[in-house]
């Protein structure tokens, strides 16, 4: 019985990564394109659930910065800092907490991810136990893609 729900979990996850990821590739880009990985990495660990969540608060509302994202929605010349700021609706707080958690979860879910890969090829001993070079593996990446997704703001 837990097998079966494992791999319905894991099979739901890759699936719910695709749709995200499809769907904001064909058309539907989010503002920052970092959150094009933040979503799909939580579709994939939360299945179901982040694609109803990326469907809920992540589906971007269309403000491309680029030149022709601003002709598409016939906005023309605009000053981008005011005018951009001034038609932005303001998300609940709710909202930006969520976000602000998923972007953190992406980064450790994705060191995590690249970790255990290492590990598993390369085993990494630390104070005589795996499962703590493990771990400071893990939190060590998590910082590197952290300060790298920061940069690429």
């Amino acid at each position: 019985m837990n097998e079966t729900f494992a791999i319905i979990w894991v099979i739901s996850g890759i699936v719910s990564a695709l749709i995200v990821f499809l769907y904001i590739k064909i058309g539907h880009p989010q503002a920052m394109r970092i959150m094009t990985t933040v979503w799909t990495l939580t579709a994939l660990w939360s299945g179901v659930i982040g694609l109803i969540l990326y469907f809920k608060i992540g589906i971007s509302n269309g403000m491309n910065m680029d030149e022709k994202g601003m002709k598409m929605m016939n906005m023309g010349e605009m000053n981008i800092k005011t005018d951009m700021n001034s038609m932005r609706t303001e998300q609940p707080f709710w909202h930006k907490v969520a976000l602000s958690t998923l972007h953190c979860g992406a980064g450790c879910s994705l060191a995590d991810i690249i970790g255990e890969w290492l590990v598993f090829f390369f085993p990494v001993i630390i104070l005589g136990t795996g499962l703590t070079g493990q771990w400071i593996l893990d939190y060590i990446l998590a910082l590197i893609i952290g300060i790298i997704s920061i940069r690429s703001y």
